[in-house]
């Protein structure tokens, strides 16, 4: 828990300091050329629908007549802005000829002034949502490889955080029956022992008789040990396996 708090911390910091190039795009009401009042409405109209068309773009923020009074008076603000950030100026013009409305736009770098690319749009006055439409597609085609890509960000690698494998609980029948088997093993291991001696096909090293032992006693004279011949014991482990291979002796005979 605490190595995960950790990581999420470390992914914040790294958010906040790895700040996305932003566009900042000005959009400013279009110059209405021939002062014409019944088209006037046109001028903050588009601009309007422009920006409500791209204020959700990702990477993208839109600014309006106020904003570029202020980074024109003080141009030093850009060097605040992000890394690879850009400012954008968009100007449009528009005049009507009969039932046409010819609209001119044009993208303006204000970091250089220069100019960096202008369309010519043709629009029925009659049908103003096809109007609007081709603004906005026209204006998207010229702001578009401008926008910071989608998969283009600062990544920050992190560790990777491995969930610790969980210990499962084994079943207390299961631990029992090995434990049981291992058990029989044993004492079936025990058994085969105990037939080879009683065959002749083992000696048990238990069971051998010692050679004859030459001691010396405490005074230092030669002593000779007489219950070094005689026969040990059997080993009273070995008796529960004699008495099973008995009775399996005897069962088999009947």
């Amino acid at each position: 828990m605490r190595m995960r708090k950790t990581l999420i911390t470390l992914l914040f910091i790294s958010v906040i300091a790895a700040r996305q190039p932003i566009v900042y795009f000005y959009v400013i009401p279009f110059d209405n050329l021939k002062d014409d009042p019944t088209i006037e409405w046109i001028s903050s109209g588009l601009s309007d629908m422009v920006s409500n068309k791209f204020k959700n773009e990702p990477g993208l923020l839109i600014q309006n007549k106020q904003d570029l009074e202020v980074i024109m008076n003080d141009r030093s603000l850009m060097l605040k802005q992000p890394i690879a950030s850009r400012n954008l100026l968009l100007l449009g013009k528009y005049s009507r000829q009969l039932e046409k409305i010819n609209i001119s736009v044009q993208l303006i770098d204000l970091a250089t002034w220069e100019q960096i690319e202008s369309k010519d749009i043709a629009a029925e006055y009659s049908d103003i949502s096809k109007m609007k439409s081709s603004v906005a597609e026209n204006i998207r085609s010229m702001i578009f490889s401008y926008l910071p890509s989608k998969s283009g960000g600062v990544s920050v690698v992190l560790p990777k955080f491995i969930e610790p494998n969980p210990v499962l609980a084994r079943d207390p029948v299961t631990v029992k029956s090995e434990m049981i088997t291992k058990n029989l093993q044993q004492e079936f291991e025990k058994l085969e022992e105990s037939m080879d001696v009683l065959l002749g096909l083992k000696e048990d090293e238990k069971l051998k008789p010692k050679n004859d032992v030459t001691l010396f006693d405490n005074g230092g004279e030669w002593t000779m040990d007489f219950s070094a011949n005689q026969m040990v014991e059997e080993n009273p482990e070995l008796k529960p396996n004699t008495e099973l291979l008995k009775n399996l002796i005897i069962g088999t005979a009947r």
